[in-house]
């Protein structure tokens, strides 16, 4: 849409697209390796600040030899290697791949990030409030060819068990584990129903490929102690079962029972009620462009029959209980 004569250009972003394409600080070599160098956060935000100058390679120690190594075979890896540069510099404040306590999504080709607003001379826009320039939010997603994706949403946890001292409940925090990729949930303080309100995306099998498997374990985070790890929960991510949207539903913990070896039973709060994890999974395949024209036609059949099927699984959701037997079988 053209602007209105009377509207007036508060200023425009500059965005780096080819950025979105690959993880945070992640560069490609000629000979097929990766490499990852962390810029640490500048005294922009903070003045008082005494942040470090310059860049750093990222490097990853292996504990069992001693042996650094600063070259990586997958851009995974070379993200993962970012990610412990980045916490040991700048710690929580850090913009990481895997985790991060400020955004809502985090994962593989796509970005979100506050962007500066600035001027035709060049020069970042200030806001209302003195000293505080004007930022803009932008989400980005890149569809790498002949990749498909899965999102996986992690809404909220819902009846967990105290586990702090005192007037405190948990402060719980989800980590996803699905092949060579290992997210961080952010830490919810002090909720026995906390809401995450995160997305995680990775580059997912095709169709007729063997399952995933998903791993989430449940933690308590502690400020002065390890975390306590109250229990798991494990998910086969087949391609069906997302597309048509029949795991966007909750799923129980479970953790090693008391004295009896190989046997798990279910994680409950006080009133007996089972603590769960809500999720939703969202699958984008891969379709070719050499089919010309059909192609597109099977690609907009396919998002018509996706949306459809989302609505009639939240709609199905809304109304359906587990009968208490059928849930212990679950």
């Amino acid at each position: 849409a053209q602007p209105r004569p009377d509207d007036t250009t508060l200023g425009r972003v500059c965005v780096p697209v080819g950025a979105v394409a690959n993880w945070r600080g992640v560069t490609s070599g000629l000979n097929g390796t990766f490499k990852a160098v962390y810029r640490p956060m500048g005294g922009e935000r903070d003045p008082l600040r005494a942040a470090p100058k310059g860049f750093y390679q990222c490097s990853v120690r292996d504990p069992a030899t001693g042996a650094v190594a600063d070259t990586f075979a997958t851009p995974a890896e070379a993200a993962r290697a970012y990610d412990e540069t980045a916490v040991r510099i700048d710690g929580e404040e850090a913009l990481l791949n895997f985790s991060t306590h400020r955004r809502g999504y985090v994962g593989q080709d796509m970005k979100e990030e506050d962007y500066p607003l600035v001027g035709e001379d060049g020069i970042r826009v200030l806001g209302v409030q003195p000293g505080v320039f004007s930022e803009l939010a932008l989400r980005l997603k890149y569809f790498a060819p002949q990749t498909d994706y899965i999102e996986i949403h992690l809404d909220r946890a819902t009846c967990l068990p105290r586990m702090d001292s005192g007037l405190g409940k948990c402060d719980a925090y989800i980590r996803l584990l699905i092949g060579e990729y290992h997210f961080r949930s952010r830490v919810v303080r002090n909720s026995l129903d906390p809401e995450f309100k995160q997305s995680f995306r990775i580059s997912g099998a095709p169709r007729g490929a063997p399952a995933l498997q998903l791993v989430l374990q449940l933690f308590d985070w502690d400020r002065f102690d390890a975390d306590d790890h109250m229990g798991n929960s494990i998910i086969e991510l087949d391609v069906d079962l997302m597309s048509s949207h029949q795991l966007d539903r909750a799923f129980f913990v479970t953790k090693v029972a008391q004295g009896e070896a190989g046997t798990e039973e279910l994680i409950t709060n006080a009133h007996g009620e089972r603590s769960a994890i809500h999720l939703r999974f969202e699958y984008f395949p891969y379709f070719s462009s050499d089919a010309g024209s059909s192609s597109n036609e099977e690609y907009e059949e396919y998002e018509e029959d996706r949306l459809e099927n989302q609505k009639s699984s939240v709609t199905e959701n809304a109304v359906t209980e587990i009968p208490d037997d059928k849930a212990e079988e679950i």
